[in-house]
């Protein structure tokens, strides 16, 4: 990929190198608003996308590349512009 790492996130399907990652959405607690976000969320280091994933099975964690348009609401959480799948990291299991 020609662009750097911009952050990591963990996907619970299938990742493909290249592929288009979606904008994510506003969440209100426990459920999803339809206000979209200029980007999809992402952790800005591998260590926090683990520790996020450390009690999913069956998930990926993925490299991912773009601009960084801002940071999240979250602590090292960051809103990645055009995100693409840079690599796959691991598969949690």
């Amino acid at each position: 990929m020609e662009n750097e790492i911009a952050g990591y996130r963990v996907m619970d399907t299938e990742p493909v190198v290249g592929s288009a990652i979606r904008n994510s959405f506003v969440w209100d607690g426990d459920e999803i608003t339809d206000v979209e976000l200029p980007g999809a969320c992402a952790f800005s280091t591998l260590a926090a996308a683990r520790k996020y994933g450390q009690w999913s099975k069956g998930f990926w964690i993925v490299a991912i590349s773009g601009e960084v348009a801002r940071s999240g609401e979250l602590a090292g959480e960051v809103i990645i512009r055009d995100a693409v799948v840079a690599g796959i990291v691991e598969r949690i299991s």
